[in-house]
């Protein structure tokens, strides 16, 4: 992602009230950014909805093939370099 699409997100975050971000007392270009209420409870909504949609997606699959699979999306995001530390 971009500095600027990141701060698109930011911005859009911000205007929905999800986040408030306040200056940083020693450096002017920086703005903190903490969730609101509201947004510490849509954050909770999400998680439940992906947690719900994981086990759906999850119930017919063997521990072994949940594994492999979890095994894989993390392969395929280091390659990316998108998120998880190399071995």
């Amino acid at each position: 992602m971009t500095p600027q699409s990141m701060s698109d997100v930011i911005d859009a975050l911000e205007r929905k009230g999800l986040i408030a971000r306040t200056p940083h007392p020693n450096h002017r270009r920086v703005f903190p950014a903490a969730l609101t209420a509201e947004g510490r409870r849509v954050l909770r909504a999400c998680d439940e909805a992906v947690d719900e949609l994981e086990r759906e997606m999850l119930a017919e699959m063997t521990p072994h093939q949940v594994k492999s699979l979890r095994n894989g999306l993390v392969s395929a995001v280091r390659a990316l370099h998108a998120g998880f530390p190399e071995k």
